[in-house]
């Protein structure tokens, strides 16, 4: 192809906007979720891979996000979880299950503390400066090895 392959290591929440920045020879490559707000802003590629959440906590007491109401939780800025426990705190989470059906999941209370990088969301949880991280399967696995 004729073209050096330069690798930058930025933070999460700026994939896109660098994608959507550069000057037509720019790849993103992250594990991110399609949503109608980012195909405005990017084109992706046809899906790959896909994950799931898992809640990271020092006791494994928490099984889902309903468990995080009143709790403090951690997430990497514009992540999958971070979307999630935003809207659950509130109104509630709302998406499609396995059968088709629409379900609302909600976390009254929760209260978000947003990182640029997961490993900084680990040291306060083992700090206890939050209850939670709500992540991606993959990072969670490798991030605790």
């Amino acid at each position: 192809l004729g073209k050096k392959l330069e690798v930058k290591d930025v933070v999460f929440d700026v994939v896109a906007t660098n994608v959507a920045n550069s000057t037509g020879d720019a790849v993103g490559a992250a594990g991110i979720t399609i949503n109608d707000e980012r195909k405005q802003v990017v084109d992706f590629s046809n899906v790959y891979s896909s994950s799931t959440l898992v809640i990271v906590s020092e006791n494994g007491q928490y099984s889902s996000v309903k468990d995080l109401a009143g709790k403090t939780v951690g997430v990497q800025e514009g992540t999958s979880g971070d979307l999630i426990i935003s809207a659950a705190k509130g109104a509630g989470y709302t998406y499609e299950n396995e059968d088709g059906q629409d379900v609302t999941v909600t976390a009254a209370g929760a209260t978000v503390k947003q990182y640029k990088q997961y490993a900084l969301a680990l040291q306060d949880l083992k700090n206890g400066r939050i209850d939670a991280i709500l992540m991606d399967k993959i990072p969670a696995e490798l991030m605790l090895k």
